[in-house]
């Protein structure tokens, strides 16, 4: 056991060392432990060398602020304020301070927290005790909480793409926009923009409202704007107001579940008004009940050749608005929707689908119970109605 009694100082086997810029624990498979006495640096470029063994410590002082860095694998600095001490082939290191701040490397690490002041870090396999703030190197670091955990201190993830993960949890967590850290960290959060589920199926955001745009990117993966990136989270409750969510650019299968409810790419949605497909692939929007999006758009199938598929357990009536746009009307609620390419009525009742453009349309019947109209297929339509007010419609048969 090494104390290092002053700057340059240790005591070691009962001998006071002073002079002394550099120590070096036992080669052999033994585990040396270096403890400062206070406010002293080693001033050499070796500084403290663990040397064999394979759980070498080192334990701060007890002074108001020092700094820990790691920088390499079982490498680093420790600094109870009169400068930096060099250390290398130590595997565990423990703060004492008032307040510890342990660094990562500078091209970003995994940080796993095992309680709300130890943890370890992968580099090198450098396990921390008794350490308060926690920051990212310039790289993408990820912040692992065990679970149930809570993280006491700061976390800063500095620069790069940061995480705070989740993932060892065995059950869910809700994670609420105004307060992203929770509940996880109940420090100060800062330079984390993504965060990572638990192993639970109901992982869930709560937004805070207000007319926010949402924006799916994988299977159970959405994201805020640039503010918030959101992975294995299985729920979105977007609170009130006029909320829409974006789908990923390949296209989706939509559901309609409930007012302002859903879902997509295994993410069940409520809070949301409006829903816009993605910007390539075809998107497939299937209505359930009488429920609506009551967004101004509701519906938008964005590019590509995009369906709404009409409620099986309801009366649905359908409005052509304009190109590719209109309304699907279960039961006396209704969704607006535009770039819709296909319609697909409910077999087991009469459909009706009517102009309310404001002007004339042709209208194909392509199809048994199927017209074409307005750039729109629309099948399992047993009625086809033209413009209320002075327009002339024009109804052909396309064949037998």
């Amino acid at each position: 056991a090494w104390s290092i009694s002053a700057t340059d100082e240790v005591t070691v086997a009962s001998i006071v060392a002073s002079g002394m810029e550099n120590a070096i624990g036992e080669a052999d498979a033994y585990d040396d432990d270096f403890t400062f006495g206070g406010n002293f640096q080693l001033t050499g470029t070796t500084g403290i060398d663990g040397n064999g063994g394979t759980d070498n410590t080192v334990t701060g002082a007890g002074v108001v602020t020092a700094n820990w860095a790691v920088t390499s694998a079982n490498t680093g600095t420790y600094n109870p304020g009169t400068g930096d001490t060099n250390f290398t082939n130590i595997h565990t290191i423990t703060g004492a301070a008032t307040t510890d701040i342990l660094t990562g490397p500078t091209a970003g690490d995994i940080w796993t927290m095992s309680s709300g002041t130890a943890g370890a870090l992968s580099t090198g396999d450098i396990t921390f005790n008794s350490i308060d703030n926690l920051v990212g190197g310039t790289g993408a670091d990820t912040f692992k909480i065990y679970d149930s955990v809570a993280w006491a201190g700061d976390i800063d993830g500095t620069s790069g793409t940061n995480i705070l993960s989740y993932e060892t949890w065995a059950g869910s967590v809700t994670v609420p926009m105004s307060n992203l850290k929770s509940p996880g960290v109940t420090g100060t959060l800062s330079n984390v923009t993504t965060f990572k589920g638990g192993g639970g199926t109901d992982n869930t955001v709560t937004g805070a409202g207000g007319g926010v745009a949402w924006t799916g990117s994988a299977s159970k993966e959405f994201n805020q704007s640039t503010n918030a990136y959101f992975q294995e989270f299985d729920k979105l409750n977007a609170g009130s107001g006029a909320n829409t969510l974006a789908g990923i650019d390949a296209g989706s299968s939509w559901t309609i579940t409930a007012a302002d409810a859903g879902g997509v790419s295994d993410i069940l949605f409520t809070g949301i008004t409006g829903v816009i497909g993605g910007s390539g692939g075809a998107d497939t929007f299937t209505m359930s009940g009488t429920y609506e999006l009551t967004g101004t758009t509701g519906i938008d199938g964005n590019s590509a050749a995009n369906t709404i598929v009409g409620a099986s357990d309801a009366t649905v009536g359908w409005e052509v608005t304009g190109t590719k746009a209109g309304k699907v009307k279960p039961g006396a609620n209704e969704t607006t929707f535009a770039n819709i390419s296909i319609i697909t009525g409910n077999a087991a009742t009469a459909d009706t689908i009517t102009n309310t453009s404001d002007g004339a349309l042709a209208w194909s019947i392509s199809a048994t119970d199927q017209v074409t109209v307005a750039s729109i297929v629309a099948s399992g339509i047993e009625n086809a109605v033209g413009e209320a007010d002075a327009y002339d419609d024009t109804f052909t048969f396309g064949g037998n």
